[in-house]
């Protein structure tokens, strides 16, 4: 999972400067927005809550909430894909090895 977050960070950081800091605004507001019922960032929540706060952001009417949630959702998606194929090459490479 580690790769996947640095997949993540690669990804921002290859981000134009206006997009990546819109981004990282976004990103600290959903971290910060169970402050207020909790008394605890995002990142400090039980996976019940955290998986709680990520559907109702989802299913959100506001665009930019939905709009966060597709872009972390499809490229951990894309990075769990890379690391799953770089695992299989590597397996694969292994097995001719043998």
């Amino acid at each position: 999972m580690v790769s996947v977050v640095g997949f993540l960070f690669a990804t921002q950081a290859r981000m134009p400067d206006h997009l990546r800091f819109a981004f990282r605004i976004l990103t600290l507001v959903f971290d910060a927005w169970p402050y207020a019922t909790t008394g605890k960032p995002f990142h400090r929540l039980d996976l019940p809550r955290r998986i709680d706060q990520v559907e109702r952001w989802k299913r959100s009417r506001l665009a930019f909430r939905q709009g966060l949630i597709a872009f972390y959702r499809s490229f951990v998606i894309f990075g769990l894909y890379s690391e799953l194929s770089k695992q299989d090459a590597d397996r694969g490479m292994r097995a001719k090895q043998d």
